[in-house]
């Protein structure tokens, strides 16, 4: 399966696909643009639709061809929090995950 790298920074947008030949990997396509001004920093709609149509130009520009995605964002911009759980089933973490079963989370 091919994949495409996206990185959504503050400053700019940059993405790469990359295709598997033999034991080496080739560069299919790549391509760099400054972010919106706006861009992570706004809950605008206007200013997200702004961020995703420079996003759909830059796919389209550098002939990105796969519609499978590995994306990274800026830290400022992710919320991430440590969990303990007790020992789960692959079956129970993702049930848990997914709130399912939010009773099983004991916060610290």
């Amino acid at each position: 399966m091919n994949f495409f790298g996206i990185d959504i920074g503050t400053n700019s947008i940059k993405v790469v696909q990359l295709a598997k030949d033999g034991a080496n990997y080739k560069l299919v396509a790549f391509g760099l643009i400054p972010a919106p001004p706006k861009g992570f920093i706004s809950e605008s709609n206007v200013d997200v639709e702004i961020l995703a149509e420079a996003i759909k130009k830059l796919l389209k520009d550098t002939k990105i061809n796969t519609p499978n995605v590995a994306v990274a964002l800026s830290e400022t911009q992710v919320y991430t929090r440590v969990i303990s759980t007790p020992p789960l089933s692959e079956e129970e973490l993702s049930s848990a995950i997914n709130g399912r079963q939010s009773n099983i989370f004991r916060y610290r």
